[in-house]
């Protein structure tokens, strides 16, 4: 048996003792992780990050669906102040202690949501604009006294004043 059998045995076991729908997000991750082909020993430390993450989320009755980034911050703050607690001091070296977090859970909550960062309201304005300009027969857009031509831009008050 190779040790990545060993390693999946292992995982089995501590998630059965799980909530089912904490269980089902987490196998739904695994098998993700497992497809893009990640190492067995990545696999176990991002789920049981994840895990606590799941966790944390709860106690606070949030869900997962609805997690955005100031949730991992607070959550890192969290783990900052506990193992400070524990340790007497902050880890030796911070970023990789982070990124040891960050990365797990933006990597759940991209499986959850379906995409990760969530689009915020200046990304959506963006991409809405970009779609008017790049549609062919749309050469021209009307945004208010606003006109905006391919190449050019106008305020129609301004051009009327200068006139």
């Amino acid at each position: 048996m190779e040790r990545a059998d060993y390693t999946r045995e292992g995982i089995d076991r501590w998630l059965a003792k799980l909530d089912d729908r904490v269980q089902s997000r987490l196998r739904r991750f695994r098998i993700e992780m497992e497809e893009e082909g990640l190492r067995s020993s990545t696999v176990r430390t991002w789920l049981s990050k994840a895990r606590v993450f799941l966790g944390y989320l709860a106690d606070r009755s949030k869900e997962p669906e609805d997690a955005g980034p100031s949730d991992i911050v607070a959550f890192v703050r969290m783990r900052l102040r506990i193992c400070r607690r524990r340790r007497g001091s902050p880890p030796a070296y911070f970023v990789g202690w982070r990124c040891s977090y960050t990365g797990a859970i933006q990597r759940l909550l991209r499986n959850i949501q379906g995409q990760w960062p969530p689009t915020t309201a200046w990304t959506s304005r963006l991409e809405r604009t970009e779609r008017i300009f790049s549609s062919e027969d749309s050469t021209r857009s009307t945004f208010g006294s606003f006109t905006l031509t391919r190449g050019s831009f106008s305020n129609t008050s301004i051009n009327a004043a200068l006139r």
